[in-house]
């Protein structure tokens, strides 16, 4: 084995701590050790198998002893040089799964919610919708702060997926459960974004994935769906309907239809004649006037949906 000073060749010697990263409860998330290394002239790839003094893969850090080796990149400082450097980073092991060439580590997992401002159609006890004493619509839409909870997770992932990436902005089809939290269907919508790290070649894909929840109860007794079926709603033991990221309508208009033809709605005006009304009236969902006092929702799939069963990410926090 050749000696270049105090290197032995294709022998790793510890020279620096880095990128120490704390959680907010300030436990110690990751950390990279700094190795440096003498190797042939020649060398254009290193396989860490081959060097002696570097820790081994998923061992446990000896100081923070949550974290175990994630994965190893190698610089090539000066090309003219014999020395490498590598760094060896540890991470929370949280969990990690494979199946055959396939394998994820996660990075890291957080629970939260986010918040947007919603128009109030329909109320959130009797999901029934929203109308002043007199039975109209308001002239303007009131609107509240949503907050939605959210599954935030990271992971680092073997390979690059376009069928992944495709699924972002999409809302789920079926049940759905990732990190112990379970979305009926269209009750989940996905942003997920992917990046390659340079120089990592054991896990190289690192995704970021944030699991939207929005549930919106409404009296599906008198909704529509723009389909004409109900495939994506579930009902609660109070007779509720929950839609989840679909949309809701109330059923109005200036025009209603008398045997099939559109006609103009006509209320009486202070000169004793008729006039067109100034705010939509309410119609039934087959377009007639409504007559039983009622108000009628439109349920509009707002989102395309899709399998995310094809997701590789943990079921179980």
């Amino acid at each position: 084995m050749a000696v270049h000073g105090a290197f032995t060749e294709k022998t790793a010697r510890h020279s620096d701590t880095t990128g120490l990263e704390q959680a907010s409860d300030r436990s110690v998330r990751s950390v990279t050790e700094v190795y440096e290394v003498i190797l042939p002239k020649d060398t254009t790839a290193v396989n860490p198998s081959e060097i002696s003094g570097l820790p081994a893969k998923d061992s446990q850090h000896s100081t923070y002893t949550t974290l175990y080796v994630a994965g190893y990149s190698w610089e090539h400082p000066d090309p003219g040089s014999v020395l490498w450097r590598c760094r060896v980073k540890y991470e929370t092991r949280t969990s990690s799964t494979s199946s055959g060439d396939d394998v994820e580590r996660i990075v890291s997992l957080d629970w939260g919610s986010t918040s947007a401002q919603a128009d109030v159609a329909s109320d959130s006890r009797l999901g029934v919708p929203v109308v002043n004493g007199a039975g109209d619509l308001f002239d303007t839409v009131p609107t509240i702060e949503e907050v939605y909870p959210t599954v935030h997770l990271v992971q680092r992932e073997k390979r690059h997926r376009a069928a992944t990436l495709a699924l972002d902005g999409k809302i789920n089809r079926a049940v759905f459960t990732v990190a112990g939290v379970t979305f009926q269907p269209h009750c989940c919508r996905l942003r997920v974004t992917c990046r390659k790290l340079i120089g990592e070649t054991d896990l190289p894909y690192e995704y970021s994935y944030t699991f939207e929840g929005r549930n919106h109860l409404i009296d599906g007794t008198r909704a529509y769906w723009l389909n004409g079926t109900l495939i994506n709603g579930y009902t609660t033991s109070e007779g509720m309907t929950n839609i989840g990221w679909d949309v809701e309508l109330v059923q109005a208009g200036f025009q209603y239809l008398d045997s099939g033809v559109k006609t103009k709605f006509t209320v009486p005006n202070q000169d004793g004649g008729v006039s067109e009304p100034s705010l939509p009236l309410p119609i039934d969902n087959d377009g007639a006037p409504v007559t039983d006092g009622n108000l009628y929702i439109l349920v509009v799939f707002a989102y395309e949906d899709a399998d995310f069963s094809t997701l590789r990410v943990p079921t179980t926090a």
